[in-house]
């Protein structure tokens, strides 16, 4: 990845205060620069079959270990996500 897209990248999620971010086994390698470069918390979750890292939330235990929750009714000018 180019290092001003990277930026950039960084720079925008930093910006929308994103809190959570889904990351797969290719980006690993990506999170440690990313978090270096967060003014705020970031938790990030691990989405691989295989199991999470340290200070990662793993996908899959996610989903077999949670329960459905009501829907939030986002609609309008409120984000839901950033994709």
């Amino acid at each position: 990845m180019f290092v001003g897209v990277f930026a950039e990248i960084v720079y925008v999620l930093d910006d929308c205060v994103a809190g959570i971010l889904l990351v797969d086994d290719h980006h690993m390698r990506l999170v440690g620069a990313i978090r270096e470069r967060f003014r705020h918390r970031l938790q990030v979750i691990h989405v691989t079959d295989a199991r999470a890292l340290k200070d990662m939330l793993s996908f899959e235990t996610l989903i077999s270990e949670s329960e459905p929750i009501e829907d939030a009714f986002r609609n309008g000018d409120e984000f839901a996500s950033i994709m």
